[in-house]
Order: C-alpha cells, then sequence, then structure tokens
C-alpha cells in the first residue's frame, strides 16, 4: 500500500494533463507560481471526501443499532404496532441513504442517516417517558394497593378478574389465590392512561362485570361488558377538562369489554381487553355479573 505522504505528494503534483516530473522547470516552460490553484483545492476535497465517508459509515451504524434497540423495546412492551409505521420511515430513509453512499453521493446519504437517526432518538425517547410511569414508586404503591384490598376482600369466595396492562396478562383469582391466567391484547395505546374517549388506552381502576354478553347481544365471539366510566373516572376526567388537559369537547368514553376475536398478536382494540375465543369461553364460565375488575399499569 502506498504511504499516505506519498498519495498526498501525487495530488499535489496532479495537473489535467496528467503528472509532471519533479526538479528545476525548463526552458519554455509557464512559471509554477500558476498552477498552485489546483494542487491547493485537490488536498482538501480529497479530505473532505475522507470525512464524509467515515461521517457515513458511523452514522449506518448508529442508525442499525437504533432501529434494532427501539424495535425489541417495541416488541417487549407491545408496542410494535405503534412503532412500526415510524419504524418502516427510518428503516426507508437508511435503505435511501444506502443508495445514494454506493453512487458517490455522500452528502446526501449522511443527510438521510442524520434524519433517520434523529427521528429513532425521537421514537425512543418518547417511549422511554410513557414508560417511566411503570417504574414510577407512587403508581406501584397505587396498583400493588388496588389488587392487594380487591383480593383481600374477596377471599370468601368471590372471584376477581385483575388485569396488567404491561405484562398483557389477565389472571383470575378465586379467594385470593390464582385460578388461571390468559395472554391479552389491549388498546393501540396499551401502555397509557386512558385519558378520553379515542384515545385507545385501556382505563385503569376498578370496574365490576356488568353484563355477560353473547350470540347477537355482542359483535364479538362472547364479552364481558364493565361499569367503565366509573364515578372516579368521572371525577379525573372532569378534573382535567377543567385544568384545561382535556379538550372541553373531548368525551369520556364508555363500553369497555372483555371480549373474545383475540389472539392477533398485537394490541388492537379501542380500550377493551381481547382474549382468544378459547380463552374467552373459560373466563366467560368462572365469573358472573358483579365479579371485580382491576385493571392496573403493572403489580
Amino acid at each position: 500500500m502506498r504511504p499516505r505522504g506519498a498519495l498526498l505528494a501525487l495530488m499535489v503534483l496532479a495537473t489535467p494533463g496528467g503528472l509532471v516530473a519533479c526538479g528545476p522547470p525548463r526552458a519554455g516552460d509557464r512559471p509554477e507560481a500558476a498552477r498552485p490553484t489546483a494542487a491547493v483545492e485537490a488536498e482538501p476535497a480529497g479530505v473532505a471526501d475522507t470525512a464524509l465517508a467515515e461521517r457515513w459509515h458511523e452514522l449506518e451504524r448508529r442508525t442499525l443499532s437504533r432501529l434494532r434497540a427501539v424495535r425489541a423495546g417495541a416488541t417487549s412492551t407491545g408496542e410494535r404496532r405503534e412503532t412500526s409505521r415510524r419504524l418502516a420511515r427510518a428503516e426507508l430513509r437508511l435503505a435511501a441513504a444506502r443508495r445514494l453512499a454506493e453512487n458517490g453521493r455522500l452528502e446526501l446519504a449522511v443527510s438521510q442517516a442524520e434524519t433517520a437517526l434523529a427521528r429513532l432518538t425521537e421514537l425512543e425517547t418518547a417511549a422511554a417517558a410513557r414508560l417511566a410511569r411503570f417504574t414510577d414508586p407512587a403508581n406501584l404503591e397505587l396498583w400493588q394497593g388496588l389488587v392487594g384490598s380487591t383480593l383481600a376482600g374477596t377471599r370468601g369466595g368471590r372471584e376477581v378478574i385483575v388485569v396488567d396492562k404491561l405484562e398483557r396478562r389477565l389472571s383470575l383469582f378465586r379467594r385470593g389465590k390464582l385460578l388461571t391466567s390468559f395472554a391479552a391484547e389491549l388498546g393501540t395505546d396499551a401502555v397509557g392512561p386512558k385519558t378520553r374517549e379515542g384515545d385507545g388506552a385501556t382505563p385503569e381502576g376498578l370496574y365490576r362485570v356488568l353484563e355477560k354478553r353473547a350470540g347477537n347481544r355482542t359483535r364479538y365471539h362472547k364479552a364481558l361488558l364493565l361499569d367503565y366510566p366509573n364515578k372516579a373516572n368521572r371525577r379525573r376526567f372532569d378534573s382535567r377538562q377543567r385544568s384545561g388537559q382535556a379538550p372541553p369537547d373531548a368525551s369520556i368514553g364508555g363500553l369497555i369489554e372483555i371480549h373474545g376475536d383475540g389472539g392477533v398478536g398485537y394490541d388492537w382494540t379501542d380500550g377493551c381487553v381481547a382474549l382468544t375465543n378459547r380463552d374467552m369461553d373459560e373466563l366467560f364460565r368462572q365469573v358472573e355479573v358483579g365479579t371485580p375488575v382491576v385493571i392496573v399499569g403493572t403489580y
């Protein structure tokens, strides 16, 4: 391999007509003072290309790493569907950047990669903020207390349904002990707290089964209608509207159910809890109207 100094020397000696020999000027030669412009410009251009190439490779590496991290985080928390479109856009930008780099258009490749990395960083930051509520000591104390007090109050024999949003699990307890547990799918905003109608979030709190629905009484395989919104939900919603946190024309929503037709592999409901039809059949047999249902972030 030619030493870097030799390469730079060749660049300095390069002219539009080829290479010139070193040594004193010959008679008739043009003065060398007229030639430095090309030589001076050639070195920075070469150095700049090298820097751009290094920048491109670094951005490609970081963007790929961030893509993997965001995708893994979305999968582990069940937010794959919610983040899939943003991830797809970042992947398209990275693919476009690679094509540009292959064609030698490094400046544009770097620009595309920087945009993709910025979008991924925003997505990762937003996800971290949303998930922070699950490690908040105040929230954990509230959720654990709600589950514990409800189970303690039904040890005489009544069933209790507990939904863990973070784990995507619906558990059935009897006399305070776990009877069975099912995988569950939630609203499209699976990890967020429900604040109004249309936000795609599954509500949190203590509810009861109002109705058991089957046949033409439900659009799903079978369903348990919950008493959302309850008094606590209405108080929180009214407070948010008074403080301006919820639009004045927003609605609190309703028609929250535990229902069948789940098992699709991602969170897709408008705020309900979905089970596979087989699991819904088993749950439907075990519970009655009035059964307590506790929905919490985690516990």
